[in-house]
C-alpha cells in the first residue's frame, strides 16, 4: 500500500519538472525519518534547484559516495595513529572495505543510474549496504579482541551517517525508478 501511495504521490508533483525547493522537499519526504539528511544532501549541491527528479535522485547517490570517502579517510587516519595493533589492523581493514566494497558499489550505482539502468543501481546500493555491515562486524570483532568497550564517537557517527545516506539514496532510487516517463 505504501508503494502505491509513494508512486502516485511522486507522479502527482510533476516528476519530470525541475528541482525547486518544493520538489526537493517532496522527494525527501519519502525517506521518512531521514528527510533532513536528504534535504542536507540536495541543498549541498548548488545545481539542485535546476535539476529534474531523476537528477535529484542521482545526487543522493553522490552524497552517499561523498560520505563513504569521508568515513574511509577517518578510518585511515585512526589506523595511522592507533598503537593497539588489533585496532590498527581493524581500522585499516575497514577503510579498505569501505573503499573496495562500499564506495566502489556506490560508484557503480551512480554510473548505472546515469545509464538509466535503475534496477542495477538499486542492487549496487544494497551491495554497498552489505559492505558497510561487514565493516561494522569487523570493527566490533576488533574492539572485543582488543578489550575496548567504547567505540570512537567520531567513527561511529560517520558510519551511521553513511548508513543513513545509503538508505536515503536507496529509498529515493526505488521510488523514482518506479515512475514512467510521460508519453
Amino acid at each position: 500500500m505504501f508503494f502505491v501511495y509513494l508512486f502516485f504521490s511522486i507522479a502527482l508533483f510533476a516528476p519530470f519538472g525541475h528541482g525547486d525547493q518544493q520538489l526537493m522537499k517532496q522527494v525527501c519526504h519519502f525517506t521518512g525519518p531521514r528527510e533532513g539528511l536528504c534535504m542536507e544532501c540536495l541543498m549541498s549541491n548548488p545545481q539542485s534547484p535546476g535539476l529534474g527528479i531523476r537528477e535529484l535522485a542521482g545526487t543522493t547517490i553522490y552524497c552517499a559516495y561523498d560520505q563513504s570517502v569521508k568515513v574511509k579517510d577517518a578510518y585511515t587516519s585512526y589506523a595511522s595513529r592507533e598503537s593497539n595493533q588489533i585496532l590498527k589492523s581493524g581500522y585499516s581493514e575497514c577503510a579498505s572495505m569501505i573503499d573496495n566494497q562500499v564506495a566502489e558499489k556506490i560508484t557503480v550505482a551512480l554510473n548505472r543510474w546515469g545509464d538509466r539502468n535503475y534496477l542495477d543501481s538499486i542492487v549496487n546500493l544494497s551491495y554497498a549496504q552489505n559492505g558497510l555491515r561487514n565493516c561494522r562486524d569487523l570493527i566490533g570483532t576488533a574492539l572485543r579482541r582488543a578489550g575496548v568497550s567504547q567505540f570512537s564517537r567520531d567513527l561511529g557517527y560517520g558510519m551511521d551517517k553513511l548508513d543513513k545516506q545509503i538508505d536515503v539514496a536507496y529509498e529515493i532510487e526505488q521510488a523514482v525508478s518506479a515512475m514512467r516517463p510521460p508519453s
